[in-house]
């Protein structure tokens, strides 16, 4: 990178999802995080069985990657990700949340229905895009900060 940018890649450290996913972080000179793009295997996400732990790095990916009061915004898609479509037994130790009767375009992107879909903050960029990355179909979150 130029400039004192940096591009650091990250793993999962456990030998089942490790291949599965990767973490980007690009800092600009200061070392500040400018740029957050998680590329995570599609089989990972449509996988019956460890699907539940993709669709939690999806919501946390999401909500963690911008600043609290925009998290809040994205508080109903996290749900959605979260509950939409569970094909298993979900424990929660509250009540479940109130999702919309048609799918957001947000998800549908999440579930490999749709291509795109992006939203803007005042901080940033939030964009998902199912593509090919890393040589595979993938769900790709890209957070960009202003």
């Amino acid at each position: 990178m130029e400039n004192g940018e940096q591009l650091i890649a990250f793993k999962p450290s456990g030998a089942a999802f490790r291949d599965l996913v990767t973490v980007y972080v690009q800092t600009d000179p200061k070392g500040l995080i400018s740029i957050l793009r998680v590329v995570i295997a599609r089989s990972f996400i449509d996988d019956s069985r460890n699907g539940v732990y993709a669709r939690d790095l999806i919501k946390s990916s999401l909500l963690d990657g911008v600043n609290q009061s925009e998290a809040g915004s994205l508080k109903a898609l996290a749900d959605e990700i979260q509950f939409r479509n569970v094909k298993r037994t979900v424990l929660v130790g509250s009540e479940l949340p109130s999702l919309p009767a048609t799918p957001s375009a947000a998800y549908l992107v999440v579930n490999g229905t749709s291509s795109t879909w992006e939203t803007t903050f005042p901080s940033g960029h939030i964009k998902l895009t199912n593509d090919t990355a890393e040589n595979r179909p993938a769900l790709v979150i890209e957070i960009r900060g202003k």
